[in-house]
């Protein structure tokens, strides 16, 4: 069609992102994500066109695919967006102790779901499931659900206490 541009596509990635979500209460990611957009024009047979963004998240942290178990004393909680932190030791089969960071939701999010800067403490025995790191060396784990066994706290197994 003259005087038109043309039509096709475009790609952009992009890398080295700070740490946070994509939207509100929506997906985790890290300083290593790699975000990727596609932008695909299409014209229909009667000359109507659209526009076609495709998004796709590649997050190399944790490996969504898999789930680990640890269970240790916290040692301490960081209360802050984008991602509040627990650390706990764990002890190893030798006896030596290791410190895990455990990244969980938001501030906002956790508060949403009645979780406050007070409801964790150090000292507390904690029993974490969720993602663990890609680099096992890290010992990072991405929190799916926890148990504090001395008063049965848990979170992320009642509805809405996930992160999406």
């Amino acid at each position: 069609m003259a005087g038109q541009s043309g039509f096709g596509s475009m790609k952009s990635v992009t890398t080295r992102l700070r740490p946070g979500y994509l939207r509100k209460n929506g997906v985790p990611y890290s300083d290593s994500t790699e975000f990727t957009e596609y932008w695909d024009v299409h014209v229909q047979d009667n000359g109507d066109q659209y526009l076609v963004v495709t998004n796709k998240v590649e997050d190399p942290v944790y490996l969504e695919d898999q789930e680990v178990t640890v269970e240790g004393r916290l040692v301490q909680f960081l209360w802050r967006n984008p991602h509040t932190l627990v650390h706990i030791m764990v002890e190893q089969d030798d006896g030596t102790n290791v410190r895990y960071v455990v990244e969980w939701g938001s501030a906002t999010q956790l508060g949403a779901t009645g979780v406050s800067r007070e409801s964790l403490r150090p000292g507390d025995y904690v029993v974490i499931n969720g993602n663990p790191g890609r680099n096992a060396e890290d010992n990072r784990v991405r929190l799916l659900n926890f148990l504090r066994p001395s008063d049965g706290l848990t979170w992320g197994l009642r509805p809405g206490e996930v992160f999406d």
